[in-house]
């Protein structure tokens, strides 16, 4: 595939100074891309069809890892009067099968509720469902076929967004809420205050028009976490490892090489513990085409976690289940950090140079810092005596109001839909 040899191309070469550069000039787009934009939702605005009493939604997916954001929203409005909603699976190119997102979706909801956008007639025209509003999971327009992209939705519905991953530094805004896709979002729904000011400041005149809305009411997964129940290995003292498949330090690091013999070290040496080993998705991939490691190692290395009956390798699309047995996590920088904080249990936070954004910051008063593997160590050894004392901290934190979480953010973000179509009638 074309995107998978690019991709290796990107992966070997994308610490050089002047391909980074290009890449971010690529994301952000150009000053007369963004009056495109604008000219073709004011063009949409102007004729959108707002006579019909049902609110059309279409929830499109492409990489299951995404689903935890869009899947309260989307079971909200299958409940709720005056929606009619559809649900569109595409195929991931990244991941093996091309079928895996179409599979776990008909697993949750059945076959008659999931839509297949490649049909045997070629891509499903979503116009034909005549949606309002489009929500899409992912700000990467370059892993869609061309007729989901941003831009080309954008000419037809409304976009609704809502951050597949928790915004938590400074460094990773350039990429995760790239310009060539915010630009097209008409309502942005903000996991915190920090990007409710971003896409606000991006967009003046946009927001001003009433062409763009950005609102802040919730992030829809978080509250599942508040309340898990661990099942299995209760015990033991079960880690959690999410290590980042990127190097970049101004992006938050990878403790990968680093600890990646130690961890499962650590659990052989220790019976009264567990591990769950669940890496980015990118994570092997990455290291083998950096020449970091073999295709063989990390085969070996993946045979050594799976053949100990403590030791789990997690590919789970859904990571609750992983994060209900885990009793303390070691993890990077990650967007899924907010979910594991909301569960109120200890957090070892590799640090590197990447900065928290100042609605983050504070929430790191609660975390066990490590720069080290020996810290990590010490802190794990604290943890197996049975000793946590930053647990009152934590507990206060969650009781600040620093993140919000509760059961009716999905209906807060479908009144939100519902203004903004109603303001359509007038």
């Amino acid at each position: 595939m074309i995107y998978e040899t690019l991709s290796k191309i990107y992966h070997k070469f994308s610490s050089h100074p002047l391909i980074e550069k290009m890449g971010d000039q690529y994301l952000q787009g150009f000053p007369w891309d963004l009056q495109a934009a604008r000219r073709r939702m004011q063009r949409q605005l102007k004729v959108r069809d707002t006579a019909h009493a049902a609110i059309r939604i279409v929830f499109l997916l492409q990489d299951p890892f995404n689903w935890n954001v869009m899947r309260p929203v989307y079971e909200a409005a299958k409940k709720a009067d005056g929606f009619e909603v559809d649900l569109v699976a595409v195929p991931y190119e990244v991941t093996d099968g091309g079928d895996e997102t179409y599979r776990m979706l008909v697993e949750l909801y059945g076959t008659g509720e999931v839509l297949r956008a490649d049909t045997k007639d070629g891509w499903l025209d979503l116009k034909i469902l005549r949606p309002d509003y489009v929500f899409l999971p992912q700000p990467y327009d370059q892993y869609l076929p061309k007729c989901y992209r941003s831009h080309v939705i954008s000419e037809y519905a409304r976009i609704c967004f809502m951050p597949y991953g928790f915004v938590m530094i400074h460094n990773t805004v350039s990429v995760g809420l790239n310009g060539r896709f915010c630009r097209n979002v008409a309502i942005f729904f903000a996991d915190n205050p920090y990007t409710v000011h971003l896409q606000k400041d991006r967009y003046p005149a946009n927001h001003a028009d009433g062409i763009q809305k950005t609102v802040s009411v919730g992030y829809p997964p978080l509250v599942e976490f508040a309340h898990l129940e661990k099942t299995r290995h209760r015990d033991l003292l079960t880690i959690g490892w999410t290590p980042r498949w990127n190097e970049d330090p101004a992006l938050g690091g990878s403790s990968f090489l680093m600890m990646k013999d130690k961890i499962p070290a650590y659990v052989e040496q220790h019976p009264e513990t567990a591990l769950i080993f669940r890496p980015h998705p990118f994570l092997f991939r990455h290291f083998t085409e950096t020449g970091k490691i073999t295709e063989q190692e990390s085969k070996e290395y993946i045979q050594r976690i799976e053949e100990n009956g403590r030791m789990e390798y997690d590919t789970n699309p859904e990571y609750k289940p992983a994060f209900a047995e885990a009793d303390v996590l070691v993890s990077d920088i990650s967007s899924i950090l907010i979910s594991w904080i909301v569960t109120g249990k200890p957090l070892i936070y590799c640090k590197a140079s990447a900065v928290f954004n100042e609605y983050i910051q504070p929430l790191t008063e609660g975390m066990y810092i490590a720069g080290s593997w020996e810290e990590v160590e010490n802190y794990l050894d604290m943890l197996r005596r049975g000793e946590d004392p930053l647990k009152k901290k934590r507990e206060e934190l969650l009781q600040s109001g620093i993140v919000v979480f509760d059961s009716e953010t999905p209906q807060r973000i479908l009144q939100v839909v519902e203004d903004d179509y109603r303001q359509g009638q007038n």
